[in-house]
């Protein structure tokens, strides 16, 4: 008695390799855009950083009125600062200037991947009585 062999056909090789490179496509597709989204949150985390130290260094003083400052940071992070007087509807009239509040805001801009992100921090900081 003979026994034949039986292996695969021709078609049957072409279509399993055919899903296995399909496979592979979705996989890798997905793996670039997790290393996509990964890269971006490190660099709004580092834009952050940069925001907050420059809200927490900010020196508020009652001579300090109207302030603006900006510059570079990490040679890729824009920053803006800006110090105002914070006043609403008058509601401080009347206080002495050292209860009164002043607006600090930050804007951090940087080019990432074809396009200007931007993080911006807004707080209110108590004057400091001299």
């Amino acid at each position: 008695m003979v026994r034949s062999q039986r292996g695969f056909s021709l078609l049957e090789v072409l279509v399993a390799f055919s899903l296995t490179a399909l496979s592979l496509g979705v996989v890798f597709e997905i793996y670039a855009k997790g290393a996509t989204a990964t890269i971006l949150a490190g660099e709004y985390t580092q834009a952050l950083a940069v925001a907050e130290s420059k809200l927490a260094g900010v020196p508020v003083d009652n001579a300090l009125h109207h302030f603006g400052e900006q510059g570079r940071e990490h040679d890729k992070y824009d920053w803006e600062l800006t110090v105002e007087d914070y006043a609403v509807d008058g509601w401080n009239a009347g206080l002495p200037p050292s209860w009164s509040l002043v607006s600090v805001n930050v804007d951090v801009s940087w080019q990432s991947r074809g396009k200007l992100r931007q993080v911006s921090l807004q707080t209110l900081k108590p004057r400091v009585a001299p």
